[in-house]
């Protein structure tokens, strides 16, 4: 491989954190709109009978999507360790990459918290599913704006510091 496709490879490798990083924060954004509208008042009768069985089909099915996004931000960052020259530019940007595949390992660490809410709505508390709902989409919520959205911006600022010379 010679030196030029050797950078052009490099460029794309910075371009994955900021690429799974828009899409962890692009399901944020999904899961809390399709979500959301199961709270609305004037259709709670039927939501509070569907809500636990459609939760759980959509958790489930998104969950691996998250989790693959945030491990490819870990990984593609751990990468760009192994391969950055230590120039200056890469200096600042590592500082950048660091902080948005820590704040991805964050987004993990906090299911503890969000784990008995998802429990509680897998379980179908019939009367309550809306509040239990609401209440998830509220951490759901501010995970996402404490957690999902400074990944995103670490991982962008990361790559112009790195690709903009």
């Amino acid at each position: 491989m010679d030196s030029y496709q050797f950078r052009y490879l490099v460029t794309l490798l910075h371009l994955i954190p900021v690429v799974s990083s828009t899409c962890t924060l692009l399901l944020a954004i999904i899961q809390y709109s399709s979500l959301q509208i199961l709270t609305r008042s004037e259709i709670r009768d039927l939501n509070e009978r569907i809500i636990s069985c459609y939760f759980t089909a959509f958790f489930d099915s998104i969950v691996l999507r998250v989790v693959g996004n945030l491990l490819t931000t870990m990984v593609s960052v751990a990468c760009i360790f192994r391969l950055s020259d230590m120039s200056l530019g890469e200096q600042k940007s590592c500082h950048w990459y660091l902080a948005g595949a820590c704040l991805a390992m964050a987004h993990l660490l906090v299911y503890p918290i969000i784990a008995p809410h998802v429990e509680a709505l897998r379980k179908d508390c019939r009367d309550k599913n809306i509040d239990a709902l609401q209440d998830w989409l509220r951490i759901h919520w501010l995970r996402s704006v404490v957690i999902d959205l400074p990944a995103w911006v670490c991982c962008v600022v990361g790559a112009i510091n790195s690709l903009v010379k």
